[in-house]
């Protein structure tokens, strides 16, 4: 009866209700190329795959820089705001993105040719890269309206809006690869057409709740140097994000061919799998919940902090047995389900997955540093990590291909997680 009382109540608490629910709204909205997988695998081959690998990453990046790290800003003060505050925070963090994002990405769709030789070498049609800068100006609003529900703690609203528009858009790119026959554009128009979808609900939201009444211009503008000085540190730390996260694609197109890029994005895909079930739903549950108990005790930080390393542990140890096992497993049905061109993906599946165990030890540590404030930290965390999966894969992957970039990269994580860890101990004794 004692673990059965603790089993419900374990599943009844709040964070956990949230944690699967969002788990379940981010598994469709961003599994939609997992989903896929049985169809786009008969129609695409392993160099289309590589050209939408190309677009994701290059989406990321983009979409990183002309944010100016506001999203980062935006948690920062969202906890020390009031009701009215929030709502002012908001409008000065859209009015200022479109400021900065608006001309820049106006000129590169007026002129394409600059981007489809500086980051697909003229492999990918013009409509790709168009549609890519589209789907990189829009992810900002998408995003920033997902997190201001998982703040509002409305994570059941945002799960069937994710659900509702991951399942149109699935539905938009089966209709455009099967009839239409455009391939790789069939995916990414299908992204962008989804992100549209989510801005018009979000702007119905933003008028519902009054946001608009507190549009304040000359209030915004003063408050523009705020922003930029919280959010501006973390815009180095995005080019070694993207360093971090999608600089072994660009090695492994240079020094490989985009059929490797796409081989090694597909065996990501299961990496993908691992964000989209545990490192979001964490994103957006887990750590809201923890930020708020260190904003309720924060005469006593020490003890939540203790007990957020405890979760770390566990929870690192519990899903790299739970991996390990399932991938010995699941390794033969993968070899009887995908098809004879996608089948070398499949030995580097263990090695990606242990690299996101090393990067969920780091989400649980840097929950304590952000809640500090420590945004020099933050912005420099990612120079050491992505820095050495550079100069690993640009040692390793000349030699040894794909198998040089997954080490590289694992390592990567690995130096990331104990960074961050070792400043948040450091953290937790100065705090004593």
């Amino acid at each position: 009866m004692y673990i059965q009382k603790k089993i419900k109540s374990f599943f009844q608490s709040p964070i956990v209700k949230n944690f699967l629910i969002s788990s379940f709204g981010s598994f469709l909205m961003r599994s939609i190329g997992i989903l896929l997988a049985p169809i786009t695998m008969k129609i695409l081959n392993p160099s289309d795959y590589g050209i939408i690998a190309l677009s994701n990453s290059f989406v990321g990046i983009v979409a990183a820089f002309i944010s100016l790290g506001m999203r980062r800003a935006f948690t920062i003060e969202y906890f020390h705001c009031n009701t009215i505050a929030r709502k002012i925070l908001i409008n000065g963090m859209i009015s200022l993105y479109m400021l900065v994002a608006t001309p820049f990405i106006v000129f590169l769709v007026v002129y394409p040719s600059i981007i489809k030789t500086a980051v697909f070498a003229n492999q990918a049609p013009t409509i790709i890269v168009v549609l890519s800068l589209v789907h990189s100006y829009l992810y900002f609003f998408v995003e920033f309206f997902y997190q201001l529900l998982t703040y509002r703690a409305e994570i059941l609203k945002m799960t069937i809006i994710q659900t509702s528009v991951a399942l149109f858009t699935i539905a938009l790119n089966i209709t455009f690869l099967v009839w239409f026959k455009w391939g790789a554009v069939s995916i990414i128009a299908g992204q962008v057409i989804g992100l549209i979808i989510v801005c018009l609900i979000g702007m119905r939201s933003y008028f519902q709740t009054s946001c608009h009444q507190y549009i304040k211009i000359k209030n915004a503008l003063k408050k523009y140097k705020g922003y930029l000085k919280y959010g501006l540190p973390f815009v180095p730390g995005a080019l070694c994000s993207w360093i971090f996260d999608s600089s072994d694609r660009w090695v492994l197109a240079h020094y490989a061919t985009i059929h490797d890029v796409g081989i090694y994005s597909l065996a990501s895909v299961f990496g993908q799998l691992f964000q989209i079930l545990i490192l979001i739903p964490m994103e957006r549950a887990y750590i809201p919940a923890v930020m708020k108990k260190f904003s309720e005790h924060k005469d006593d930080l020490l003890s939540v902090e203790r007990w957020n390393r405890k979760m770390m542990v566990s929870s690192m140890i519990g899903l790299g047995i739970i991996i390990s096992v399932g991938y010995v497993v699941c390794k033969p049905i993968l070899y009887y389900i995908l098809p004879l061109r996608y089948q070398p993906a499949i030995k580097y599946i263990w090695m990606i997955l242990m690299g996101y165990i090393f990067l969920l030890g780091e989400r649980f540590a840097n929950i304590f540093i952000v809640f500090k404030k420590k945004i020099a930290f933050q912005a420099a965390s990612f120079i050491v990590p992505s820095m050495l999966n550079l100069s690993l894969n640009l040692i390793l992957v000349p030699h040894f291909g794909i198998t040089g970039c997954v080490i590289a990269t694992m390592l990567a994580s690995a130096s990331h997680f104990i960074i961050k860890f070792g400043y948040n101990f450091f953290l937790g004794k100065k705090s004593e």
